[in-house]
């Protein structure tokens, strides 16, 4: 004879028990949803401060390069060839990030670009 006892399972709990609720996921969505509406904003800002910062740089190493043109022809606008400054310009003096894409342009307004003295903007490129 065999005296063992039929096994036997008990559940407890609610049947179906696993898994999230219809409410519980909506919820999260609503909570991932008001942390970007926060965040996305922030790191825009982020990215363009950064970005200014760059051009800051950039307009900085173009006012080197301007004195050290004027110390070598006593004069902004033309080099002793008479040839004109804007030339001259090394063209790594652009805001690029590591993709290539061009950010800011160098410019020096009309007129602005005289023997002794200069004007120089990075102006954002649209687009």
């Amino acid at each position: 004879m065999d005296n063992r006892k039929p096994h036997t399972t008990t559940r407890h709990g609610p049947k179906g028990s696993a898994g999230f609720t219809l409410i519980e996921v909506m919820i999260t969505v609503a909570i991932v949803g008001l942390l970007a509406s926060i965040a996305l904003p922030s790191y825009s800002s982020y990215i363009a401060r950064s970005r200014r910062a760059d051009a800051r740089t950039q307009l900085v190493q173009v006012a080197q390069f301007m004195q050290r043109f004027y110390a070598a022809n006593d004069a902004y606008n033309l080099d002793r060839a008479g040839n004109g400054t804007l030339t001259q310009v090394p063209a790594s003096l652009t805001v690029s990030p590591s993709d290539g894409t061009k950010l800011y342009d160098l410019a020096i307004p009309a007129g602005t670009l005289t023997a002794t003295s200069y004007v120089i903007q990075m102006v954002p490129v649209v687009g």
